[in-house]
This record gives structure tokens, C-alpha cells and sequence, in this order.
């Protein structure tokens, strides 16, 4: 890509935000709710727009860290464990690197980290524990809302809670603002509405990320960490997918645009499995009916959550249809034929590619016969490109070397990320 291309930064994270809520029909949009009460707080506080615009963005993916649906259900809890907890630290590994959301990073680390004990950590500014402490408190007011019943007659009860804990769990300041906003109806109104995402649009401050090819790699590390190190055994898979994408395109004549488009697909095409609970992911037995249509959703929601930024059109559809075949008995929209674009072809073999050559909980690494066997049965078939699959066995092993270099840079970073997350939360 040599051209540059402006992206929402706000569109980035509410995708990201929507996947990673849609692990448990509990938690939609919760992510986005808390980012609105946080909206409304500051502004009530008199925050600058920068701090308004930078704490929108942490309470939009205060949860990106929670891998499990265990853990997802814990933290609905109003009495969830205190402090610098390991799904904030795991948001905040995950986030640091990527220079626009550096200090949204911050801010999640210490989302949860209690008010009256604000002064046994050196926060890197003052500011740093407010907001941390405004999302804590946003965090736990949308908890205490059922949203199966009506919400009005619920705003009493939800002030009690809320204030039962200012100056111990929460900034008293920033508690009496919220007391102050819960007397306007719209507010109560607005957290139960549909159209949390353009109330959310209205009131940031836009930010467009100038996409080139420098900073498109930053971005496409970004969504595959949040993807794949969800899991020890699918923290490799993205980068292998990317790796064996770019070659095929690059083997298929692709120009240089389509390639880097081709490896950011590559590093994005199981965003959807961010609404899949760890639990599945790292099952080592036989799936059951309901857990594989679990799996089947993955390609769907990428499809819709994708929608939602424009300049992703093109590999939207690649994505979104990498578990297509062209004999039309793929999942989830039976594409047909030549409806499916090669795109889509060259992402569906990288996928099975990459899966068959990679260690997994329930299977071991199949060698080149074996995979060869796998592969061409699929192509004889029609549930993958035969002339995709070709030019990949013509090149065989020098895309299992790519693979491999690809998974060993991968491993290194999900240890350290894993080494990160167990040292600062401990």
C-alpha cells in the first residue's frame, strides 16, 4: 500500500470493542455503554477533550484483556477482585504499542484499582488514577443495571450502590457528578437505547489514522494479538495465515497493494473468534453440536463488524469468506463459484494451510504427505481453490519455512506478553 489512507480511529475500536462483547449475550455493548458513562461523567467534571477523548477510548476496550468466559462473568460481579487485575494488564500489554492508543493503555491497566488506595502505586500523572477510576465507576454502575427491566424505576437503587462505596471504591467527585446526572431521565434512557454507537460517535473527538504501509503493519499486529493470544495454542495461527497469504498472493501475480492487503487479511481473518470463548478455542476433546456453531459464527460477526469501517471493504470479503468453497457447501452465506474472490481462495488455503502444519491441543503437526494427501482431497472436492492449492504444493516447503519463521517471531512475543501479564499483575 503506498498510498495513504485516513481511517477512523473511533470506527477501529468500536469494532473491536462489539467483538469482544459478543462473547456472552450478558455483556453486549457493555464495553460501549461504559465508554458513554464515562463520556457523560467527564464532561459533567469539566475534563479537557483530550482526557475525555482518551478515557472514552479505554472504557470502549477496558475488557479487550478478559480471554475467558469464565473470567468474563466474574467481573460482573460488583465485588470483583480489586487492583491491578490480570485481564487489565493483559488490555494493556496488548494495547501499549499501538502509539494511538498508548494512553487509552494506561488507563485500562488500573481500571479496576481502588480509589482509597490510590497512593501505593506512582501513577506516571495525577490525572492517570482519575480516569482510571472514572471507568472503575462507570464500570460498576452499568453492572448494577439489569437491562431485562425497565430501567427508570432501577436509577434509586443503582445511586445507593454507587454511593455506598465514594471514597473507598470511588472518587467522591466524581460520584457526586454521577448523583447529579442520574436525576436526567435521558441519561437512564440513553444506556438502554440501540444507538449507543453513533451517541458514541457524536460526542468524541475524531481521530483518523493515516493508514500506509508503515503503520499498517503496526495495526494488523494489533487486531491479531487481541485475536490470538486469546489462547497459547492459536497465538501463532494469524501470523502463519498472514505469512503464507502474502506469498500466495505475491506467487498469483497480486500488485504490491493487493499483497499488503493480503497479509493484513491474513493477520484479521478470525476477528469473529473473539466472541468465542477460550474455553472452546483450547478444548482438546471433539467439539460438541452447539460449541462447533459457535466456531460457525466466527466468519459472520467478522463480516458485520467489519462493516462498520469502510476502507475494509475489500478484505472484508476476504475474510469474511475464507470458510466459503467453491462449490458453494461453505458456511456461513454458501458463496458460489466465481462470487467468491480470489482473495477469500487464497485465505481459505493459507487457514488449512497453517492449521494442518501447526501444533493443536487435539492433533499433531501433519508433514508434507500428509498434508499433500489433506490439501488435494480438499481440492478434488471443491472446498478449496485447486489452482490456490497448486502453486502452494509447487512451493511447499518453502512456505512451511516461511510459516515457521512467522510462528517462531509470534511465539516470542505471546511469552513476553504472557511474561508481562503474570509479573505486573502479581
Amino acid at each position: 500500500m503506498n498510498e495513504v489512507t485516513d481511517i477512523s480511529l473511533w470506527k477501529m475500536i468500536l469494532c473491536l470493542s462489539e467483538a469482544s462483547d459478543l462473547i456472552n449475550p450478558m455483556v453486549v455493548r457493555h464495553q460501549k455503554r461504559v465508554a458513554y458513562i464515562v463520556s457523560r461523567l467527564a464532561t459533567e467534571l469539566n475534563y479537557d477533550g483530550q482526557d475525555i477523548n482518551d478515557v472514552m477510548m479505554a472504557a470502549a476496550l477496558h475488557d479487550i484483556g478478559v480471554f475467558s468466559l469464565h473470567e468474563r462473568m466474574e467481573t460482573l460481579k460488583f465485588d470483583y477482585v480489586e487492583g491491578v487485575v490480570p485481564h487489565a494488564v493483559a488490555g494493556f500489554c496488548l494495547l501499549k504499542t499501538f502509539q494511538p492508543l498508548k494512553h487509552a493503555a494506561e488507563l485500562i491497566r488500573y481500571h479496576h484499582f481502588p480509589w482509597n488506595k490510590r497512593h501505593e502505586i506512582e501513577f506516571s500523572s495525577p490525572i492517570t488514577i482519575k480516569l482510571a477510576n472514572l471507568i472503575y465507576l462507570a464500570d460498576r454502575i452499568d453492572i448494577s443495571i439489569n437491562y431485562q427491566n425497565e430501567i427508570l424505576s432501577q436509577s434509586s437503587e443503582v445511586c445507593d450502590i454507587i454511593s455506598k462505596n465514594s471514597g473507598e471504591l470511588f472518587e467522591p467527585e466524581s460520584v457526586n457528578a454521577f448523583i447529579d446526572l442520574a436525576k436526567q431521565e435521558s441519561f437512564w434512557f440513553d444506556l438502554s437505547s440501540n444507538e449507543i454507537d453513533s451517541m458514541l460517535l457524536s460526542v468524541c473527538t475524531e481521530k483518523p489514522v493515516a493508514i500506509d504501509s508503515v503503520i499498517l503493519k503496526d495495526l494488523a499486529k494489533l487486531f491479531s494479538r487481541v485475536i490470538d493470544f486469546r489462547s497459547r495454542y492459536t497465538a501463532l495461527h494469524s501470523s502463519g495465515v498472514a505469512s503464507a497469504s502474502l506469498a500466495l498472493a505475491k506467487k498469483m501475480g497480486m500488485s504490491e497493494m493487493e499483497c499488503n492487503l493480503m497479509s493484513l487479511a491474513g493477520y484479521l481473518h478470525d476477528i469473529g473468534k473473539v466472541a468465542v470463548p477460550k474455553e472452546i478455542l483450547e478444548k482438546p476433546d471433539k467439539l460438541t453440536a452447539n460449541e462447533y456453531a459457535q466456531i460457525k459464527r466466527h466468519t459472520y460477526y467478522s463480516y458485520h463488524l467489519l462493516k462498520k469501517i469502510p476502507q475494509f471493504d475489500t478484505i472484508n470479503k476476504w475474510i469474511s469468506y475464507h470458510h466459503e468453497c467453491p462449490s458453494g457447501t461453505g458456511y456461513p452465506f454458501h458463496i458460489v463459484d466465481n462470487n467468491l474472490p480470489l482473495g477469500a481462495r487464497i485465505v481459505a488455503v493459507a487457514d488449512v494451510f497453517s492449521a494442518i502444519t501447526e501444533p493443536r491441543p487435539y492433533r499433531k503437526v501433519m508433514e508434507y504427505m500428509q498434508a499433500k494427501q489433506v490439501l488435494d482431497q480438499m481440492a478434488a472436492n471443491r472446498q478449496l481453490d485447486a489452482e490456490v492449492v497448486a502453486v502452494l504444493l509447487d512451493d511447499f516447503y518453502q512456505q512451511y519455512e516461511g510459516n515457521v519463521v512467522a510462528r517462531r517471531v509470534a511465539s516470542k512475543e505471546y511469552a513476553l506478553f504472557d511474561q508481562q501479564v503474570k509479573w505486573m499483575a502479581d
